[in-house]
């Protein structure tokens, strides 16, 4: 990834998510620059 901004962050994190490795999402999510609101909402969805 070139350039890594919030949006490319939570796209990676919504693919955990969407294949059930809550492992890795939270894993994923702690070592996240920024966080915002939807980042939150994709791991808690």
């Amino acid at each position: 990834m070139h350039k890594r901004d919030t949006v490319s962050w939570n796209c990676i994190l919504q693919g955990y998510v969407m294949k059930s490795d809550m492992a890795n999402a939270c894993n994923w999510f702690e070592v996240m620059p920024q966080r915002d609101t939807i980042s939150c909402n994709t791991l808690i969805s």
